[in-house]
């Protein structure tokens, strides 16, 4: 089969967003969402405190820049993130929401189906496509011209709905990981919250409460500070432009990549050689935080490693002392994002700061190592189940990846494709 080679803006409804004026915004949450750059993450959008309304009794003349359920939404400054590109699909959920400038809205047309222009983006030539031609220091950015200008083979539309029937049952896989990953986060955290929030830990009923620096905690316990709970590491980036340092196997964290509790991966990747100049090694499970960056403004990221890596200057590490259990110690700090998320100060272009002073300052109640011991013990399973979740997604975007560029290029004949056997035979 050769299908014809085109542009996106040849066949797709490519749209920029209007200049809203930060002055007419309203504080109403019944009113409309704008979607904006900083709201996209990867491949969903990312409702968080930085959410900008417009009044509804305002929409009246916008109607051409109202998103639609399966609207695909692009950020055209800071396109490219350690994390991922930053596009994503709008939901129901997402709705109703408007286009705000600087973000480009992508939508099907009689010649090809939204969701397949969805996919198209999603997938690594895409991907390979936007990466060199990102332009701008200060701020990084794409024009409508160059997202327009992406080419690639056009199947029939009856094809077309045929490789995104295919694709779409993948990315529900994917999704439904990510649900069960973050529901195990959660199972996580409760058991944190009930036995050192609450004092329901198993032998509670032998220990009577006491004040302390931090309010009443149970007499075998005692109060420490970050500061004190281990030891404190700093991150850096070894030279971007020697390429014997990128493209290893060690997995190197930065603010955009540190998106999960337990952190085992990222995008960027050093070498040994890269590791010994500019940036440093730390242990499995040791707790890796942000310090510095835009993600702080709207959120405290932290996480446990899960695997030996490296990180950036932008975060912070602590790698537990003895007497001090590092999943305590991580659960401890993650019960307590929203705390040091309010101690964030501004710094330069919209970057959030955290003085490392205050946070090594902040008291935590110390358990009897028993009690810690106890509580890993009941963690490390649900750790490993996410673990698992987590390589079986991997898997999945692998073969998503692969069998997007044949199934749109005709390689592969997606009416012969048997996608249960593909996913059984990748152990998934």
């Amino acid at each position: 089969m050769t299908w014809p080679e085109v542009s996106l803006a040849d066949v797709a409804d490519v749209l920029v967003g209007y200049a809203f004026k930060s002055a007419g915004f309203s504080d109403l949450s019944s009113d409309i969402r704008l979607v904006r750059g900083v709201n996209i993450g990867q491949g969903e959008m990312s409702w968080s405190s930085q959410v900008a309304r417009w009044p509804a009794s305002d929409a009246a003349g916008f109607e051409r820049y109202t998103l639609a359920e399966g609207d695909v939404v692009l950020a055209m400054d800071r396109p490219w993130i350690d994390a991922g590109l930053k596009r994503a699909r709008i939901s129901v959920a997402d709705l109703p929401a408007l286009l705000v400038q600087r973000v480009a809205r992508l939508r099907g047309t009689a010649r090809i189906e939204t969701s397949l222009i969805h996919h198209l983006l999603a997938g690594p030539t895409f991907t390979a496509y936007i990466k060199p031609i990102v332009t701008g220091v200060t701020v990084p950015h794409i024009s409508l011209r160059q997202i327009g200008g992406f080419r690639f083979r056009l199947p029939p539309l009856e094809a077309q709905r045929s490789i995104c029937a295919v694709l779409d049952a993948i990315d529900d896989l994917i999704e439904n990981n990510r649900r069960r990953v973050e529901l195990l986060e959660q199972m996580a955290q409760a058991i944190y919250r009930e036995w050192f929030v609450h004092f329901r830990y198993p032998g509670h009923e032998h220990d009577e409460l006491v004040d302390s620096p931090i309010g009443p905690i149970p007499s075998s316990w005692s109060v420490t500070t970050l500061g004190a709970a281990g030891k404190w590491l700093s991150g850096g980036t070894p030279s971007t432009t020697n390429p014997a340092y990128w493209e290893g196997e060690i997995p190197w964290i930065t603010s955009g990549s540190l998106t999960s509790i337990l952190l085992d991966r990222s995008e960027r990747r050093v070498t040994a050689e890269g590791l010994a100049h500019g940036t440093r090694l730390v242990p499995r499970d040791t707790l890796l935080f942000v310090v510095r960056g835009m993600s702080l403004v709207r959120e405290f990221r932290v996480g446990i490693t899960d695997v030996p890596l490296a990180f950036g200057q932008d975060c912070k590490a602590i790698v537990a002392r003895a007497g001090m259990h590092p999943l305590y110690l991580g659960f401890a700090v993650i019960s307590m994002a929203n705390e040091i998320q309010g101690m964030v100060e501004l710094a330069g272009h919209g970057t959030g700061k955290l003085s490392t002073d205050r946070i090594q300052a902040i008291e935590i109640p110390e358990p009897s190592l028993d009690v810690q011991a106890a509580f890993a013990q009941i963690i490390e399973p649900i750790r490993r189940s996410m673990s698992t979740i987590r390589d079986q997604t991997d898997r999945l975007v692998s073969i998503r990846d692969l069998l997007l560029p044949r199934l749109v290029t005709g390689q592969i004949d997606v009416s012969k494709l048997d996608l249960d056997s593909v996913l059984e035979g990748a152990g998934v």
